[in-house]
């Protein structure tokens, strides 16, 4: 064998093993994600405008931890932004992420609820319950979570983005 040969599979060996750990290891879903659709509902408003909001799940996540709150939220169209609000009824689930295949991520997390909402998918809220769900990671910017695509987003205004991160740091507290 020739030593151009030996160079040859030496460097398709280091490309393919850096190329599978990247993969592997590499899955970094840190930060705010939001539903790629939602569906904004438009209500006019006594000035001529509009008044956009839209419930759905956001999802912030950081290294292992991930908590998610199901809010009704506000689009603000003159500067492109997103409102985070928290009233008329949410909830949070907090837990825990951990990579299972390449782009299969296993959650395991509890409902703490503020107050007693519907979740989606479900009859009833069983707080402090254990639950355990999938999400599908596909590289590099979305994830499936119930069958619904995730994106990460700065849409939020910078204060909304304090919020969530307060929210979830609160979380943490025991």
């Amino acid at each position: 064998m020739s030593l151009k040969t030996i160079y040859t599979i030496i460097l398709f060996l280091s490309i393919t093993t850096f190329a599978y750990g990247q993969t592997n290891k590499d899955i970094s879903l840190n930060g705010i994600w939001i539903p790629e659709n939602i569906e904004w509902e438009r209500i006019p408003c006594d000035d001529g405008e509009n008044f956009t909001f839209g419930c759905f799940e956001t999802f912030y996540i950081t290294d292992s931890a991930f908590m998610a709150i199901s809010t009704s939220n506000t689009l603000l169209p003159k500067c492109d932004s997103i409102l985070f609000y928290t009233e008329h009824g949410f909830y949070k689930m907090r837990g825990n992420i951990a990579n299972i295949k390449n782009d299969s991520l296993f959650l395991e997390y509890k409902v703490y609820d503020e107050r007693i909402v519907k979740m989606p998918g479900t009859d009833t809220i069983i707080p402090n319950k254990i639950y355990k769900d999938f999400i599908i990671y596909s590289p590099p910017s979305s994830f499936l979570y119930k069958g619904e695509k995730y994106i990460r987003t700065n849409k939020f205004v910078p204060k909304s983005q304090l919020k969530i991160k307060s929210f979830f740091k609160e979380s943490l507290k025991p």
